[in-house]
């Protein structure tokens, strides 16, 4: 059993020690907030309330020798000390359609926190929080399994959180590689994405991709296990770093158009071309002006790409050819599309679009272009086994 003191503890000195880093959230192991803003003003108006906020999980560590204060980090509870922090400094106001009691609507409707009464501010900052403190002496994997076990809740722990709960260097490369500036360009991940750790999961298929080369995906066990096996002991992570940031500067060179743009925002599409570009670097081919060209006009023909069966009567070998390339790669975008088969489908369909040199198949190529009519929108929907996992 583990020892542990029971105490309440008033939000305003909760505050405060938040304020001073005397109670951290440990990242090492915590997910990201996913608290969205209907979430935090229904806690305040539980506190304003004078209801019952469900119980708070800290760990106090050892006490600083020389200045005898002890850190204190948050085991469960970080989205309600943000979600107080953040409406005590006036970042959120009580927007009246998420409050659910007709008093607090009343009362604090669109209120932010220096909106309140002296005596309502008092109320809030007297109110107390129940807390269950975890002696120093509580090993650090038995906090992480009290952890995983607390967050069985509406915002349940995902594969990723779970893994990253885990730490370790493989875990620590793929959070270095979702801060890369690239992503923000072609704004791959959604907001949402980001607090429930996809894009950090998106950069560890990469370096799996990378290491392990395409493998089948239908379930977490490759990404699971090479957390674990790369959790203590990773002696090549700065080499995979250097070409996974490579492979990011050259797949950059290769935007050059609009539809290769929204072509390369689609996730299965961005790890069909990570897989395009490590191939090419590790046999020492260079990614140049002509490769970036044809994949850009694929991109284009792509995005307006209808399997019409009228447009295929009325096209010539080489155009039929070309149309035949481009429907197996949508074919392979829209379902299974984590399946070793369907992935390797596509990389070849790009190597083949690459590899077009001769002046009647590139003239076919763009005759098939003005040829297909649609707009950008046809491929919203079509990799959403990949998107939705990754």
């Amino acid at each position: 059993m583990f020892q542990a003191d029971d105490k309440k503890i008033r939000i305003h000195d909760i505050n405060v020690m938040f304020k001073q880093g005397l109670l951290v959230v440990d990242n090492s192991f915590q997910r990201n907030s996913v608290w969205v803003e209907k979430d935090k003003v229904r806690l305040i108006e539980t506190i304003l309330l004078d209801l019952y906020v469900p119980v708070l999980f800290f760990w106090k560590l050892p006490a600083d020798p020389t200045t005898g204060e002890s850190i204190i980090k948050i085991v469960d509870g970080q989205q309600r000390i943000n979600a107080i922090s953040e409406f005590s400094n006036g970042k959120f106001k009580l927007s009246e359609r998420f409050l659910l009691n007709n008093e607090t609507k009343e009362l604090y409707k669109d209120k932010y926190f220096n909106d309140l009464t002296p005596i309502e501010k008092s109320k809030f900052w007297d109110y107390n929080l129940y807390v269950i403190e975890l002696h120093s002496g509580v090993e650090r994997e038995n906090i992480i399994d009290i952890f995983n076990r607390l967050n069985l809740t509406n915002y349940n722990l995902n594969d990723q959180e779970k893994r990253h709960s885990k730490s370790g260097l493989f875990a620590n490369l793929a959070v270095e590689l979702s801060e890369e500036p690239f992503w923000e360009k072609v704004r791959i991940f959604s907001d949402a994405d980001e607090r429930r750790m996809k894009n950090i999961e998106f950069c560890a298929n990469i370096i799996t991709l990378y290491k392990k080369g395409i493998i089948d995906q239908v379930n977490q066990k490759a990404l699971n296990e090479i957390y674990d096996d790369l959790k203590d002991d990773y002696p090549d992570m700065d080499a995979d770093k250097a070409a996974i940031i490579a492979a990011i500067e050259n797949i950059d060179r290769l935007l050059t158009s609009e539809e290769m743009f929204l072509f390369a925002r689609r996730k299965t599409q961005m790890y069909t071309l990570f897989s395009f570009v490590f191939l090419l670097l590790e046999n020492g081919q260079i990614i140049d002006d002509d490769c970036a060209e044809r994949l850009n006009d694929f991109a284009k023909m792509y995005s307006r790409f209808k399997n019409d069966t009228e447009l295929v009567g009325s096209l010539n070998p080489k155009e039929k050819h070309i149309f035949e390339l481009i429907n197996s790669y949508k074919l392979a975008s829209s379902e299974g599309a984590r399946k070793r088969v369907n992935r390797n489908i596509r990389l070849e369909v790009l190597l083949k679009f690459t590899d077009i040199h001769d002046p009647e198949t590139i003239e076919a190529m763009h005759s098939l272009k003005m040829k297909l009519n649609g707009d950008l929108s046809n491929t919203e929907e079509e990799d959403k086994d990949e998107d939705k996992e990754i």
